[in-house]
């Protein structure tokens, strides 16, 4: 019992972790790298996020942005 407590709080340690590695791209569901360009919506909940290709292209969202860039250090 103990043993599988340790494993699920494991996994949920891991999934955190590539939560903040990676973004989804709420217009095209494109997985993106933290390192790369993205554009967060200031009004809405902050899993709000554009890829580039995205802010660009797909601007039908009315609240403005913030541009995202990590750089991985």
């Amino acid at each position: 019992m103990r043993l599988v407590l340790v494993m699920m709080m494991m996994m949920m340690m891991m999934m955190l972790m590539m939560m903040l590695m990676f973004s989804c791209c709420s217009g095209c569901q494109l997985v993106m790298p933290a390192s790369r360009a993205r554009y967060q919506c200031t009004e809405c909940a902050t899993d709000f996020i554009y890829c580039e290709n995205c802010f660009h292209s797909r601007r039908s969202h009315a609240h403005p942005f913030n541009k995202i860039i990590d750089s991985g250090h």
